[in-house]
C-alpha cells in the first residue's frame, strides 16, 4: 500500500494528491473502499475496507479469490483452502446465488468439489462419491429447486452413496444417472411433481 501512496518522507503533505493515491489503492486486489484524510501539519490516514473473500475462481489455470459480488479479493489462495472453487470465465456474476444456493443444503457442503457455470447458462456442480466424484448437471431454470430435490434424494434415498458419476436434472420430468463405464439410464427416483412446472424450459443445455 505504501508503494501505491507514491509518497516518500519529507514530501509537502499539501502537495499529495489524494484522488490519485486513492484511485491506486482502490485498484489493489482485495480492496473494496478506500478513504484518505489529510490531517495537518504532517499526517495521513488510511482507511480500508478490504473484500472478504468467499470463493475461489478458476480460469485459464489462474486461481483468484473473489467476494460474494465476484470482485477481486486477493490472490493468496492457499490460505483459504476451504472456500467453494468456481470454474468458468463467465461464472463471476453469479456467484451470490451459487453461494446461496450451496448454503441452503448444508448437508451437501461436505461433499462439495467444485462448480462449473456451463454454455454461459446453468451450473455442472462437483460432488464426492463412493467411487470417485459425481457430476451433478443441475438446470438451467430453477437449480436452487433442482438442489433441494437432490437433498432429500440423498437423505432418503441414499442417491450419493450409490455408485453413480453423473446425476442429470437437467430434464423437467425425469433424473437421469450414469454409472461407472455404462449408458445413463432413468432413475426410479424423479424429480418431486412440483418441479416440472418450474423447470419446462430447460430441456436444452450443452
Amino acid at each position: 500500500m505504501a508503494s501505491a501512496l507514491a509518497i516518500r518522507q519529507g514530501d509537502p503533505i499539501l502537495g499529495v494528491d489524494l484522488d490519485a493515491a486513492r484511485a491506486r489503492i482502490a485498484a489493489i486486489p482485495g480492496v473494496q473502499s478506500v478513504t484518505i484524510e489529510r490531517r495537518l501539519p504532517s499526517e495521513l490516514r488510511v482507511f480500508l475496507v478490504e473484500r472478504q473473500p468467499l470463493a475461489i475462481w478458476q480460469n485459464d489455470g489462474r486461481y483468484q479469490l473473489v467476494d460474494r459480488t465476484g470482485q477481486p479479493a486477493g490472490d493468496n489462495v492457499a490460505d483459504f483452502p476451504a472456500l467453494p472453487l468456481v470454474v468458468g470465465p463467465d461464472a463471476l456474476p453469479h456467484v451470490a446465488a451459487l453461494l446461496d444456493m450451496l448454503g441452503a443444503e448444508p448437508s451437501l457442503r461436505p461433499r462439495f468439489k467444485a462448480a462449473q457455470w456451463v454454455s454461459n447458462r446453468r451450473w455442472t456442480i462437483e460432488l464426492s462419491g463412493p467411487v470417485g466424484n459425481i457430476e451433478v448437471r443441475l438446470p438451467e431454470v430453477d437449480p436452487e429447486a433442482a438442489w433441494h430435490e437432490l437433498a432429500r434424494l440423498e437423505a432418503e434415498q441414499k442417491l450419493l452413496e450409490r455408485k453413480v458419476v453423473v446425476v442429470d436434472m437437467r430434464l423437467p420430468d425425469r433424473l437421469v444417472l450414469r454409472i461407472p463405464g455404462g449408458a445413463e439410464q432413468p432413475a426410479k427416483a424423479g424429480p418431486a411433481p412440483s418441479l416440472p412446472a418450474r423447470r419446462k424450459a430447460a430441456g436444452r443445455d450443452a
